[in-house]
């Protein structure tokens, strides 16, 4: 059976509270709804990389409302990001590196991308969204 976010077309994950909300930070003609769990739904593989790159851009840059400083630490950002207890561990393991490294500093942005995506959309997600990373 295939991946809540490969259902979704959304391979980092996301929710919104609002479908309303989704279509203001993602686009309208980006977001086709919301899943019973308020994750976002995409209309294309597209749609879903644009708005998990810019999620996370907006979060790195220090500009975010989620209060995250410029290039947190991979904890910090996995803090606001998700629920896990452990995601900022299992990314920083993917990443071979400690959970204290900073995103766009000690680590580079497309790397934590594609770790955080496969970690969050599975393998499904990873092979579908592959042509589409730069």
């Amino acid at each position: 059976m295939a991946t809540r976010p490969f259902r979704n077309h959304n391979p980092g994950n996301l929710k919104a509270p609002t479908i309303r909300k989704a279509r203001r930070w993602y686009g309208d003609s980006n977001v086709v709804g919301l899943d019973d769990q308020h994750h976002v739904r995409f209309a294309t593989w597209e749609a879903g990389m644009q708005a998990v790159r810019q999620d996370v851009r907006v979060k790195i840059s220090g500009r975010s409302a989620s209060g995250l400083p410029a290039n947190p630490s991979i904890t910090a950002f996995s803090k606001v990001y998700a629920k896990d207890s452990g995601h900022g561990a299992k990314l920083a393991a993917m990443l071979k590196t400690t959970p204290e490294a900073r995103i766009g500093i000690d680590v580079q942005e497309e790397a934590f991308l594609r770790a955080l995506i496969r970690l969050e959309g599975g393998n499904d997600t990873w092979e579908a969204v592959q042509p589409l990373l730069v």
